[in-house]
C-alpha cells in the first residue's frame, strides 16, 4: 500500500556560520497535495518572504533597539522590585523576538512603554 505524498521543494534557508558568512543550506518545504499551482506558488513566496525578513537591516535594527530597551526594563524592574517595568520588559522582549514587521514592532513597543509609564504613574 502506498500513499501519496506531498510535493516536497529543496528552498535554501539561510544560517550564519563560523566563517561570518551566510551558507546556504537546503531545507524541505512540503506542499499540500491538492493545492493548486497558484497555491504552491504563494506558499512559496511567503516561506521565501519569511526567510529574507529575518535579514532586512531594518527589522534588525528595530529588534536590537526594542530588546535591548526591553532588557532594561527588566533590570530596572528587578532592582526596585518592581513587577510592572519587570513584566513590560519581558512583553518588550517577546514582542522583538515574535513580531516580524519593523513598524508593527516599533508601535507595540511604543505602546508598552506609554503603559507601562501610565501604570507606574498610577502607583502599581
Amino acid at each position: 500500500m502506498s500513499a501519496r505524498r506531498g510535493v516536497v521543494f529543496r528552498v535554501p534557508a539561510f544560517d550564519s556560520s563560523w566563517t561570518g558568512g551566510f551558507v546556504a543550506r537546503n531545507r524541505a518545504l512540503k506542499l499540500r497535495k491538492n493545492d493548486t499551482i497558484a497555491g504552491q506558488q504563494a506558499r512559496l513566496r511567503a516561506y521565501y518572504r519569511r526567510v529574507v525578513n529575518l535579514l532586512n537591516s531594518n527589522f534588525l535594527f528595530a529588534s536590537l533597539l526594542w530588546g535591548s530597551i526591553g532588557v532594561g526594563y527588566c533590570i530596572y524592574g528587578r532592582r526596585q522590585r518592581s513587577i510592572v517595568p519587570f513584566l513590560g520588559g519581558v512583553a518588550m522582549i517577546a514582542v522583538s523576538y515574535f513580531v516580524g514587521s519593523a513598524l508593527l514592532m516599533s508601535l507595540l513597543c511604543v505602546a508598552l512603554i506609554a503603559g507601562v509609564y501610565f501604570l507606574v504613574k498610577q502607583g502599581y
